[in-house]
């Protein structure tokens, strides 16, 4: 409201109006694209990467061919439009980025330790700008969302990919407040954005894409495998946020969002203001990940909700840049109950894998694209599931996993 403005501005005179704040929010949004500063610190750079991941993204080769992606849609999209080649971005190359390396500025996986990188007092002061801005964007939205800007930032940057054709998603445009969405065509059409810019969400780009291609593989498959449930099939997504494909692909499986209790709580709102009549609405978790360290149970959580946990469901996990918050013995704690507890589930990851064990840089395996692989292969195997499909970014920092069991399905 227009008094939280004032105080956050230092100004007691001018009320400023709606148009005037959305106004002002335009550049607000530009500046940060331009900056590179619109991501949360794990979409950033690699300034806080320990040494031998910095080396190693100097030191990759070539990366192979992406998946490519395709999605069930429950929203209209709009006018069809050429989609991008399969392959990576222009210029990137698994563990490097290309000969420029990784998007400028902050964050980037730490190097070791529990959590993400300690913000510096820059960084912090950052975080509360970009907090009173995204506050800014919901100003008279009805629905009163209360929530940490880094979700809010990754659903803004989904719908203005989604507008510049690099991803398939028209459902990220509809989820954002209806009196200031407009700001995505006026950045787009207004010519605001640069490639230099565009460029540093490749990263978002490629693991979008990746994870939407490993869905639809799993979906397709496990439509015609003859269970006795018919067609059923589950996906549990692990630290949700606001992501769309509860939505997007709402109608050929069961959705199961597991996050933070107020992020839980405040996605559940969003999606249901706009849940076609009809559709199947998704289950939301309220479980802290953080927690399975003390011995909190994720499958307890999610089968309270009722996720099928006997392995008589097709079941598939995604876990799209979570691990990376997660203390070392949360990370090990929640990847170890799902390996264990989920018989016959198919995995999908996009994520830094350090505190599971699987660190980045080049060894005996090989330069780091090609270590990333044997390593990552080799955990897998150690937790009972084969690789089916890998690529990684920035010396082997980003982990892009597929993965099954390697027994089956059971039950």
């Amino acid at each position: 409201n227009s008094s939280t403005f004032n105080s956050v501005c230092g100004c007691h005179i001018v009320t400023p109006t709606p148009r005037l704040l959305t106004m002002m929010m335009l550049g607000i949004l530009a500046f940060l694209l331009w900056q590179g500063l619109l991501l949360p610190p794990h979409g950033r750079g690699t300034e806080a990467f320990s040494p031998a991941a910095r080396l190693a993204c100097r030191t990759a080769g070539p990366r192979d061919g992406a998946a490519g992606y395709s999605g069930t849609r429950l929203f209209s999209s709009p006018p069809t439009r050429e989609r991008p080649p399969a392959g990576s971005p222009p210029g990137s190359v698994a563990g490097g980025g290309g000969p420029r390396g990784p998007p400028a500025g902050g964050g980037g996986p730490p190097g070791g330790g529990g959590g993400p990188p300690p913000q510096t007092a820059a960084q912090k002061l950052l975080e509360v700008v970009l907090d009173a801005a995204f506050g800014l964007l919901y100003v008279g939205d009805d629905i009163g969302l209360r929530d940490s800007s880094k979700n809010l930032r990754v659903l803004w940057t989904r719908a203005i990919l989604n507008r510049l054709g690099k991803i398939d998603d028209p459902v990220a445009f509809q989820l954002l407040p209806e009196r200031t969405r407009w700001i995505v065509d006026a950045l787009v059409d207004g010519g605001l954005l640069p490639d230099s810019v565009v460029e540093k969400l490749d990263w978002i780009v490629r693991r979008t894409n990746f994870i939407d291609g490993q869905l639809d593989s799993f979906l397709d498959e496990s439509s015609s495998d003859g269970d006795d449930d018919g067609s059923r099939r589950q996906v549990l997504v692990l630290g949700s946020g606001y992501d769309t494909r509860c939505l997007r692909y709402g109608d050929r499986a069961d959705f199961f969002c597991v996050d933070l209790p107020a992020v839980a709580e405040n996605s559940r709102r969003v999606v249901e203001r706009y849940l076609p009549p009809g559709a199947r609405p998704p289950a939301f978790v309220p479980f802290d990940l953080n927690d399975a360290a003390a011995g909190g149970s994720l499958l307890g959580a999610a089968a309270g909700r009722g996720l099928v946990v006997d392995g008589s469901v097709p079941t598939m996990v995604l876990c799209e840049a979570v691990l990376f918050y997660l203390e070392p013995g949360a990370a090990r704690a929640v990847t170890s109950e799902l390996f264990s507890g989920l018989p016959g589930a198919r995995f999908c990851l996009t994520d830094n894998l350090s505190k599971v064990g699987v660190v980045p840089g080049g060894g005996p395996e090989g330069p780091p694209n090609v270590a990333a692989r044997a390593r990552c292969a080799a955990w897998l195997g150690d937790n009972g599931r084969d690789l089916v499909e890998h690529d990684s970014i920035w010396g082997g920092a980003i982990h892009f996993v597929g993965a099954s069991s390697s027994l089956g399905r059971e039950g």
